[in-house]
C-alpha cells in the first residue's frame, strides 16, 4: 500500500481524487460529470469501461449503499433513544425502503467522482490502479478504509438521531 500510494503515480492519483471530491462540492459540475459519464457510456468508450472495472474491483456501490443503510438506521436508533421511543415503528422496514432510491443516487455520485477524478489518468495509468485495487493490498486497503468510514458515520448519525430525538422532546415543535 504504501509503496503504491507514496509512488509519483500514487500521489498523483490521491490528488486527483482530493481535487475532484472538492470539485464535486461545487454547483453544477456533479451534473456536468453525469453528462459526460452518459456520453462515454453511449459511445463505449474504453475509460468507460475502465471505470466500470474501477468501480466493481472496489465494490464501491455495494459498500457505500451498505454504508448508508447502516448510517440511516443508526441514526434512527438514536433518535428512537433520544426520544424515549426505542423499539416503537419498523426502523428496519423505513430504511430498507430507502435502498432502491439511495443505490440510485449513489451510483451516480460514484460513476461521476470517478470519471472526474481518473479523467487526467491515461488508460495505462488507470489500469494499474485497477491491478493495485485488485491486488491483496488493494483490497485490504480498500476494506480498511470502508471500515473507518462505516465506524465513524455509524457513531456521528447514532448520535445525530440522539440529540435531535431529545431536542424534540424538549421543544414544542
Amino acid at each position: 500500500m504504501l509503496a503504491f500510494f507514496s509512488s509519483p503515480q500514487g500521489g498523483r492519483i490521491v490528488e486527483l481524487e482530493i481535487s475532484a471530491r472538492r470539485a464535486l462540492l461545487e454547483d453544477g459540475v456533479e451534473e456536468a460529470s453525469l453528462a459526460r459519464v452518459g456520453q462515454l457510456e453511449a459511445e463505449g468508450a474504453p475509460f468507460y469501461g475502465q471505470i466500470e472495472r474501477f468501480v466493481e474491483v472496489n465494490g464501491l456501490i455495494d459498500s457505500n449503499v451498505a454504508g448508508a443503510l447502516n448510517s440511516s438506521f443508526a441514526f434512527l436508533d438514536g433518535l428512537g433513544q433520544g426520544m424515549g421511543s426505542e423499539g416503537q415503528g419498523d426502523p428496519l422496514g423505513d430504511v430498507m425502503a430507502q435502498e432502491p432510491e439511495i443505490r440510485a443516487s449513489t451510483t451516480e455520485w460514484v460513476y461521476s467522482f470517478a470519471a472526474l477524478a481518473y479523467a487526467p489518468l491515461d488508460a495505462a495509468e488507470l489500469d494499474a490502479y485497477i491491478a493495485f485495487s485488485e491486488s491483496a493490498a488493494g483490497q485490504a486497503f480498500n476494506a480498511a478504509l470502508f471500515s473507518a468510514f462505516d465506524q465513524m458515520f455509524l457513531e456521528t448519525s447514532h448520535a445525530t438521531g440522539r440529540a435531535l430525538g431529545a431536542m424534540m422532546l424538549s421543544e414544542d415543535l
